[in-house]
């Protein structure tokens, strides 16, 4: 062995070497996960969560529909029921939807409420451009108390959420995903 290939060694030793050439391969040979065109329905681009947000000390509390991605949602629909009671009711079939909004061709929609706790009925409707469509829905309740938010959800398929620290929000609330056609 020549002494150059001595000193290169102690510079550059073989295992660094190889980790750091397959971390550049692995860079340059892995494909974007999040795209900028219009994204096919049901990838991950397109999977709409219910943001959940209050600042300290506030009493208002913040929803927001939105994709991961750039997604532009056919349709968004958020009713509220802001007289709801605490523990959550068993069936949502009596509740009175007082507000809501309904949203065409956006990127996010927001709603902010006083009201504590209240229920809130989620529906989003995304069309790809190959006129594949795909709806994302979901039912809660919120309620703040001893300075946590506690979420219940009344969709099947989607987790319950554990109490949340107001000061560690927002929350993200995947909503269940179904195809149409």
């Amino acid at each position: 062995m020549t002494t150059t290939e001595e000193r290169l060694r102690r510079y550059f030793p073989v295992p660094f070497v190889a980790a750091v050439t397959l971390l550049a391969l692995l860079v340059l040979l892995t494909p974007n996960l999040i795209t900028f065109g219009n994204p096919a329905a049901g990838s991950l681009e397109t999977q709409a969560y219910l943001v959940v947000d209050r600042a300290s000390g506030d009493n208002v509390t913040h929803l927001y529909l939105r994709s991961l991605g750039n997604a532009r949602y056919h349709s968004v629909r958020i009713d509220l029921a802001i007289h709801a009671p605490w523990p959550p009711p068993a069936n949502l079939s009596a509740v009175n939807w007082t507000r809501s909004i309904n949203e065409t061709n956006v990127l996010v929609a927001a709603l902010a409420t006083v009201a504590d706790p209240f229920l809130a009925n989620v529906t989003v409707v995304y069309v790809d451009p190959a006129g594949v469509t795909e709806q994302y829905i979901g039912e809660f309740e919120f309620h703040f108390s001893g300075g946590d938010l506690n979420v219940a959800t009344f969709t099947p398929g989607l987790a319950s959420v554990s109490p949340t620290p107001q000061d560690t929000l927002p929350v993200y609330l995947p909503l269940l995903a179904l195809p149409l056609s």
